[in-house]
């Protein structure tokens, strides 16, 4: 979903850094897809601003933006990404399905602590965190310059070792299945009537 909160903006903050990137890592692409609410004006005009910003990046950083969703295209991206990138305000983001399903399909997360990665983030096994000191008003960081060198250096870090890429990839999806599969959450909901029931 495009919308302010998901702050699809930010991997554009610093343009340079990304062009920088993609020529160490190697030929790296940009995919971006969701749709904004009929009245979401911000959301619309964040759409637009990628765009633009994908313009302006040329051929230097290729980015595609997918206009609309749906349940199709959500499985190609889930199981086709090398890196699958969140960056919500926390604490909005409620669960971040999109994600756990990238992790089923193996797929490493940098993600900001929110959602389903609060319980899924394991630093440097199930993927990175992507931290930063957020601005209250606005939500991005306070600091800039220190984000986009912590983002760059994580997403550098992932693409430049396949072996590592794939152990958390793996790690992730394991983590998944043991926390979020509906045998695990049947096992939690049991566990906890059993809990009430032993304190009548």
């Amino acid at each position: 979903r495009a919308t302010p909160y998901k702050r699809m903006g930010l991997l554009f903050s610093d343009p340079d850094r990304l062009v920088a990137l993609a020529r160490s890592a190697g030929p790296v692409q940009v995919v971006l897809s969701g749709k904004a609410h009929p009245r979401d004006e911000a959301g619309k005009e964040l759409i637009r601003h990628v765009v633009d910003v994908a313009r302006r990046l040329g051929g230097e950083v290729p980015v595609l933006y997918v206009p609309g969703h749906s349940m199709e295209l959500n499985r190609l991206l889930c199981s086709g990404s090398d890196i699958w990138l969140n960056t919500p305000r926390k604490p909005h983001e409620a669960s971040g399905t999109s994600g756990m399903k990238a992790a089923v399909n193996g797929v490493p997360s940098l993600s900001v602590l929110d959602g389903w990665w609060a319980e899924g983030h394991v630093e440097g096994v199930t993927g990175c965190l992507v931290p930063f000191e957020p601005d209250p008003v606005t939500g991005f960081p306070v600091h800039p310059d220190e984000f986009s060198r912590a983002l760059a250096a994580r997403i550098q870090h992932v693409l430049n070792d396949p072996a590592k890429a794939r152990s958390m990839g793996e790690a992730g999806r394991r983590r998944v299945e043991e926390t979020f599969s509906w045998r695990a959450i049947a096992a939690e909901t049991i566990d906890l009537y059993e809990q009430l029931l032993r304190t009548r």
